[in-house]
Formats: structure tokens, sequence, C-alpha cells
């Protein structure tokens, strides 16, 4: 639920990093451009990423549910929307390293705060079935 007044701006939902500080997973629910991006996985500091113009109703003034999964062996990365798939991209196989530093609504650093509310953060080790 963010903020009517702020958002979009350059802000993190959250972020995970490596040792060597690279991002690991991120979300920015939105950028200041209105795109939200899912980044997830990590090769040599590069890592993958799918994104999709939300319109102001999904990203502020309003309860939404957002969930983010990516499944390394098919390659599949998917936003969800209030239950519904909303966006996907395939061909990014890119394996997860080990998170070292992990925060919600900001980078792993504490900056790019979130402007809004958040409820129910949890993160899964695979991707659940539509059912759970």
């Amino acid at each position: 639920n963010g903020d009517r007044i702020k958002m979009p701006q350059n802000s993190y939902a959250f972020e995970g990093v490596n040792a060597k500080g690279q991002r690991v997973v991120n979300s920015h629910l939105p950028w200041s451009n209105g795109q939200v991006y899912w980044d997830a996985g990590n090769t040599g500091g590069s890592y993958d990423r799918i994104s999709k113009q939300a319109t102001a109703p999904q990203f502020k003034g309003e309860w939404n549910y957002w969930a983010f999964t990516k499944n390394t062996t098919t390659g599949e990365m998917k936003i969800y929307l209030n239950g519904e798939e909303w966006h996907s991209g395939t061909v990014l196989n890119r394996g997860f390293d080990e998170i070292e530093n992990f925060k919600i609504a900001s980078n792993a650093n504490g900056f790019g705060k979130y402007d809004g509310s958040m409820d129910n953060f949890a993160v899964w080790k695979r991707v659940l079935t539509p059912n759970e």
C-alpha cells in the first residue's frame, strides 16, 4: 500500500545481497518510472530481471498482494498481483548466492526507503503451488 503522494519514487520493497554486496534478490515496487522490477539470481555480479509498467492503483493508495517467484530449473520468473499472474519471463537461469544482508522496505544498506505500508511478508526457498 504505497503512499498516495510520494509514490512512485526510487525505492525498494526489499533487497538481499551476497557477501560482496552484489544483488541477489530485489524488487522496486515501483521505481520512479512506475515500473515494477523483480531481480533474482547472481552470477559474477549480474542478475536476472523482469519488469512491467504498473498503474497508480496497483502501487499506491490501496492494498495489493504482490508475489515474486523464480524457478532456476525452468528459468521462469513471475510476478503475481492479487493472486493472478501479472508478468513473467523465461530463460532466466542464474542461481542464487547466499544472502548475507536482507532488508524489507529499503535496499540492503538501508537506503531507498519504501514509503507506504507492508504486511504479511514471507520468503520461501521454493516456488509455492497455487493452492499453497
